[in-house]
């Protein structure tokens, strides 16, 4: 994570913080075998916070993920 990134996700956390909610877990690991993480989450409340999440293309050249809107 780019420092940035990282400052820009900070000063949305207090925002959410400002607002009420409780601090989240930063970087949360969902996965015990996978890489991936959110980038805040709030696990009591099973809710998650992806802050400009990657795009993720699978398969041959120019063919899209079922996961994209098109």
């Amino acid at each position: 994570m780019t420092k940035a990134r990282r400052d820009y996700l900070s000063e949305l956390i207090q925002q959410i913080q400002w607002a009420g909610f409780d601090k989240p877990q930063v970087e949360y690991r969902f996965h015990p075998v996978r890489r991936f993480r959110f980038d805040a989450a709030w696990v009591d409340k099973k809710v998650a916070l992806e802050y400009e999440g990657g795009v993720y293309l699978h398969g041959k050249a120019g063919q899209k993920s079922r996961h994209l809107i098109n």
